[in-house]
């Protein structure tokens, strides 16, 4: 009796200890998948650099996910055979393909990295950016693609970048913002060697700047003291006024100077239209020689 209970306990361990060892996602309900933990870094194949943003899915799904700013990823999947796609503009797509055998029980995380190639530079653009009021040149920011230019004072620019679609911004503190994508059936226009043109539209023609120019103390006015701002400059009439046209708005740079009187250096805020203004300057102090000499001037006078 003793020699059957004995067996009966070891049959018992032996069927526990195998149900123990089996496959974890074995243990899932009907139609439960298991969810593993796939994460990793996305580089550049070339420099070895963090690829940000880069986006990362599986094939076949919607689904995507993207990068952070040191190229980290990290997703959830269920076990079975799966085909991870990395894509970014400007790198060929890479493709890491997982089996079951990816998938371990006992470890839920799977670390895998990506290197991507980039796609080799042979498309240059070339082009000007053109005020559409004045038709003058205007000098800004461009982002071409993943590509920072910026334009000469003429308004022209040039970027070589990858071929396919080609994603251009404007930035300028005087126009409104410009965004277009140029896609593939647009490439032949840019290998032509044609120069492309893109107007800016202003937030305004112009901003107007008066005012007047008065000492501190006295609040007399000051005449022909030197007013500039954002590199145009004016002097004040008999009265101490001014007034100027600008084709900026925005922060800019005032600057007003006068003989016998302390520089004036400062920013102001210029709007779009009219703005209005009173400048205030101190009486320049007198050293110590220049009044022992008019000490001395007005001593013989009498």
């Amino acid at each position: 009796m003793k020699l059957k209970f004995r067996k009966l306990n070891l049959i018992i361990f032996i069927i526990l200890a195998a149900l123990s060892t089996l496959p974890a996602f074995a243990s899932a309900g009907p139609g439960e998948p298991t969810n593993f933990k796939l994460c990793g870094y996305v580089s550049c194949q070339k420099t070895s650099a963090p690829i940000a943003k880069a986006e990362v899915k599986i094939r076949g799904k919607k689904k995507s996910i993207k990068t952070s700013a040191n190229g980290y990823y990290e997703m959830d999947l269920a076990a079975g055979e799966r085909i991870i796609v990395f894509s970014k503009k400007g790198f060929k797509d890479e493709e890491l393909i997982l089996t079951e055998t990816d998938f371990d029980p006992l470890e839920r995380k799977i670390t895998r990295n990506a290197a991507m190639c980039p796609v080799e530079k042979s498309l240059k653009i070339r082009g000007r950016l053109i005020d559409r009021v004045s038709g003058s040149g205007v000098k800004a920011e461009l982002r071409i693609n993943e590509e920072i230019v910026i334009s000469d004072y003429e308004g022209y620019f040039d970027c070589e970048t990858h071929c396919g679609a080609v994603d251009i911004k404007v930035y300028s503190k005087a126009h409104r913002p410009y965004s277009k994508t140029f896609k593939k059936g647009d490439i032949d226009y840019f290998k032509s060697g044609k120069e492309l043109e893109i107007f800016l539209q202003r937030y305004t023609f112009y901003s107007t700047v008066s005012g007047s120019v008065l000492e501190k103390k006295e609040k007399k006015p000051i005449y022909e003291a030197v007013v500039e701002i954002a590199g145009k400059r004016v002097l004040t009439d008999n009265y101490g006024r001014f007034e100027m046209e600008l084709d900026e708005s925005g922060i800019q740079k005032l600057v007003c100077a006068s003989e016998g009187f302390e520089k004036i250096s400062r920013t102001i805020k210029i709007k779009a239209g009219r703005n209005k203004i009173k400048i205030y300057m101190n009486v320049k102090e007198k050293g110590l020689i220049q009044q022992l000499r008019e000490k001395y001037e007005k001593e013989n006078l009498y």
